[in-house]
């Protein structure tokens, strides 16, 4: 499936490198604009979570108690990046309110290919987006709820105080999780045969932030005006 550029340069890193645990860290949330009309740039993925498995047996062959053929997942390593996506800036000035609805994606995309990997990754079945949740909650020891992918439609809007022009980023978080390994292949115990073992996929979660110039400072400051109205299904 389709990942970001800056996802699969991280991804690329990854893949170098040794496979050691990390338990869940939370990503940084988003930086403001830093100016009227001045945007930022979008903050760079970072490494979420990152656990090593243990080697899995797909195939095995014996003869007479002898193993002649087997095909084993080697270097198992299941990784989680996330980032904030930028979806919508915006400016308005004290005549000029900004006001906008759009669409959002939430939730997960084409996760039946990661969900057949994964399950042959930890040697169990997995048959649903459920049933993926609990495997990558009890793999990675953070709570995971996924969600099959769908639209979600609000309005968006700032309403600046009297003579305060405002500057407003809108950001949602999203992650990707991606499982790599090798496919060993060995005949009477000779290696015959080695290729990746990949697959990935990207959720979009239900998780929101706006950001803006001038700061907010506290919740009840004339500052304090970029509105985000409650999403709705």
């Amino acid at each position: 499936m389709y990942i970001s550029p800056g996802y699969s340069a991280l991804l690329d890193k990854l893949r170098t490198q040794q496979c050691s645990g990390q338990s869940w860290t939370n990503i940084p949330g988003p930086p403001p604009p830093t100016g009227i009309n001045q945007f930022p740039l979008p903050p760079q993925p970072q490494l979420v979570s990152r656990q090593p498995l243990e080697d899995r047996v797909l195939v095995e062959n014996r003869y007479q108690g002898q193993i002649i053929y087997q095909e084993v997942l080697e270097n198992q390593c299941l990784a989680v990046i996330g980032t904030y996506h930028n979806f919508l800036n915006a400016t308005a000035t004290p005549n000029t309110p900004f006001s906008r609805e759009i669409s959002v994606a939430i939730g997960a995309s084409q996760t039946s290919s990661f969900e057949v990997s994964f399950g042959l990754s930890l040697g169990i079945s997995i048959g649903s987006i459920a049933d993926l949740s609990a495997s990558l909650t009890t793999t990675l020891g953070h709570s995971i709820t996924l969600h099959t992918e769908t639209k979600i439609t609000d309005t968006f809007s700032i309403t600046p105080a009297q003579n305060t022009d405002v500057s407003v980023s809108w950001w949602q978080a999203t992650y990707a999780y991606r499982l790599e390994a090798q496919r060993v292949i060995r005949s009477f115990g000779d290696i015959i045969g080695r290729e990746p073992f990949s697959d990935t996929f990207q959720d979009n979660a239900n998780t929101f932030i706006a950001t803006q110039y001038p700061a907010a400072t506290t919740s009840d400051s004339p500052l304090f005006i970029a509105k985000f109205g409650d999403f709705k299904l």
